[in-house]
């Protein structure tokens, strides 16, 4: 999810009918390969509103690097649709940032297991939401 970009969002215009249909490009996978996934029109409506909201009133997505634990090393510039402001300048959002944000919307909204202890989510856990 953070390593969508504004170039992850495609739309595919069907030859026969015109129709447009949007895709989501998701490149790399674990097994570095590229997927493309149909998107539903409720996901494709919140994508957009990220996208609004992350352009600011620009005409593109700011370009900003990201840090990649997992690769020890941060990424060329890109339009990463999960960015924020850090001081004067923007940077995408890194896996830390979004748990904090999760254990935060957890507290909020008073989500807690059986036993009455906080529920603790990763942004892992959320990675099949789209295809249920």
């Amino acid at each position: 999810m953070l390593e969508l970009t504004h170039r992850s969002f495609v739309a595919y215009t069907l030859p026969t009918t015109g129709e447009v249909v949007p895709l989501l490009q998701v490149t790399p996978s674990k097994t570095d390969k590229e997927r493309l996934l149909v998107v539903s029109p409720e996901l494709a409506e919140v994508l957009t509103a990220i996208i609004t909201k992350v352009r600011e009133g620009q005409e593109h997505v700011p370009l900003v690097s990201r840090y990649d634990q997992a690769e020890r090393l941060h990424s060329p510039e890109l339009p990463f649709l999960f960015q924020r402001p850090w001081g004067l300048r923007r940077q995408g959002m890194t896996h830390m940032r979004v748990k904090e944000l999760l254990d935060r919307l957890v507290e909020t909204a008073g989500i807690t297991a059986v036993d009455g202890s906080p529920i603790r989510f990763t942004p892992h856990d959320f990675r099949r939401i789209l295809s249920a």
